[in-house]
């Protein structure tokens, strides 16, 4: 016989089984990414008069008997699961199976999306909604940002209810201009913000610190300009190496002539 040691709570070590002891809730979101996870917990406090909303690390269901313990103290009354599983059905595959069975036996709406913008028809044919309903809300998580986060979660909503549906995913566009807590802006509403006769500071990000409302940062590096008397130029890019990118990176920088450039894409 093997006696398992039971571990509360978090844990890195994926030998050992863990009891997450969630209460259980109507929505259900599963994530090995702790990014998006914390956008959801974000998303949702945004929202007023939401169902229950459990959201769990999927790296903490890597036991098979962490999945039964959840499936027993969480999944019961759940409504709508969705899981982003990056890797596919082999990432994860007792727990794909038991959510199947659960989602059959107690009428669950099971949504297995991708972790990342590529297709993947396994997934698919394991859910149990039409193609619209799946494709609407993978296009919410691959788009990203707090917008499309909130309107993901009032789709879930949605899913339970039928009544209130949200607008359709924002697209992110690959290179853009950033201000805070608006998010994407043009050059003509920027420049309404600038001070006349402020040094014009240029700022290069990532697109996928937008996306994942990984901003804080950016913001205060931009509040802190102003404070000292110098305007922002702060751009974000899915990558400053496609070539598009870069002439539009180009263009804007040669136009307006920053007197200085702060890139933040290093690692």
């Amino acid at each position: 016989m093997h006696l398992l040691t039971l571990t509360s709570g978090n844990t890195n070590d994926q030998n050992d089984p863990i009891d997450l002891n969630q209460s259980p809730a109507e929505i259900v979101f599963l994530s090995s990414a702790d990014t998006e996870n914390s956008l959801i917990s974000t998303a949702r406090k945004k929202i007023k008069n939401y169902p229950k909303l459990r959201v769990t690390n999927l790296i903490n269901l890597s036991h098979n008997m962490s999945v039964d313990l959840y499936i027993n103290k969480t999944l019961g009354t759940a409504k709508v699961i969705v899981a982003r599983i990056l890797g596919g059905k082999n990432y994860w595959p007792y727990g794909i199976e038991q959510l199947n069975e659960l989602s059959k036996i107690n009428n669950i709406k099971l949504i297995l999306l991708p972790g990342d913008d590529k297709p993947d028809n396994i997934l698919f044919q394991l859910s149990n909604v039409d193609s619209d309903t799946y494709n609407d809300l993978w296009s919410y998580f691959n788009e990203g940002g707090l917008d499309n986060t909130i309107n993901a979660l009032q789709y879930l909503k949605y899913i339970i209810t039928n009544k209130d549906k949200p607008p359709l995913p924002k697209s992110i566009l690959p290179i853009g201009i950033y201000w805070p807590n608006i998010g994407n802006i043009d050059i003509k509403d920027i420049k309404k913000r600038w001070v006349k006769n402020y040094p014009l500071v240029g700022i290069t990000f990532y697109r996928a610190l937008f996306q994942s409302n990984q901003t804080s940062t950016i913001d205060s590096l931009i509040l802190s300009l102003g404070n000292e008397g110098f305007n922002s130029l702060p751009l974000y890019a899915k990558s400053f190496k496609d070539k598009k990118n870069v002439a539009i990176a180009s263009h804007l920088f040669s136009k307006y002539n920053p007197d200085a450039i702060i890139n933040l894409t290093g690692f």
